[in-house]
């Protein structure tokens, strides 16, 4: 039974906290309001103090009241013109969203996957191509980087290809090296997409080069070999010997087709 009343006692204690910082919530928000309103009637704020006990029953009026003139507050302050929020709060407008990568407000766009008018993410915005966060995240793996050593192989696409198109640089490591120059992958496909029809297009391309190729390595490969190693070609001829001559000891047969002879001793 003790550590049911204990539960009992430090529930009652957490309420009564949460009651003291609700009152002191209250008081500053009357604060404001009277500051802003230029209002000599501060004396006021004396209930405020007596609202302390109170039990929380009796004041569900009071918290209405307050969070209406919490939000009276606000929309006032977003009327002022001259109040700058110390550098952390901006003014409401309906145009102007928050990109949250930065915290920084960004003009409402459409966004080329979903239609909506959304914040945009202002690296590829400026380049054109308005995409929100949801989207980015979503369609991830046409928003990946490519290095452009990739690029030439993957999508076919060379360095006349890739001007117009706007890239990430990053420096190297080697500083003796140029930059590294990083492309995204959707803008990769269209480009590919103009030049050689399709992505698969370019693949089956790709692929028929590439066995063209080998082929044309494995003749040359074999005529190489025929020329260093000659006697192959007799090998491959089926000899023919109709008459054995003997000679000093030697029994010698001579094909008639290829002039092969063949010599062997009888013992």
């Amino acid at each position: 039974m003790s550590g049911t009343g204990d539960e009992i006692n430090t529930a009652k204690k957490l309420r009564m906290m949460d009651t003291r910082i609700m009152d002191t919530r209250i008081m500053d928000t009357r604060m404001m309001d009277l500051i802003s309103e230029d209002n000599d009637a501060l004396l006021h704020l004396d209930d405020c103090d007596n609202n302390v006990e109170r039990p929380l029953a009796d004041r569900g009026n009071d918290n209405a009241i307050n969070d209406n003139a919490i939000n009276d507050n606000a929309n006032n302050d977003n009327s002022d013109n001259d109040d700058e929020h110390g550098g952390f709060l901006w003014k409401f407008d309906s145009n102007i969203g928050i990109d949250y990568m930065t915290n920084v407000p960004s003009t409402l766009h459409e966004c080329c996957r979903c239609g909506l008018r959304k914040a945009c993410i202002d690296l590829l915005h400026d380049r054109g191509h308005n995409v929100c966060r949801d989207c980015r995240w979503k369609y991830r793996d046409d928003y990946r980087t490519l290095h452009q050593s990739r690029v030439a192989y993957d999508y076919g696409l060379n360095s006349r290809d890739l001007m117009p198109l706007f890239c990430l640089v990053k420096p190297n490591k080697n500083s003796r090296l140029q930059d590294i120059k990083l492309y995204f992958k959707f803008q990769l496909e269209e480009a590919c997409s103009k030049k050689h029809g399709s992505l698969q297009n370019w693949i089956s391309k790709r692929e028929e080069k590439q066995l063209a190729k080998f082929k044309l390595l494995s003749t040359a490969y074999e005529r190489s070999v025929k020329a260093k190693t000659p006697a192959l070609e007799s090998k491959q001829c089926r000899h023919i010997h109709s008459t054995k001559t003997f000679n000093d000891g030697l029994w010698t047969e001579t094909c008639p087709d290829c002039g092969h002879n063949e010599k062997w001793q009888e013992l």
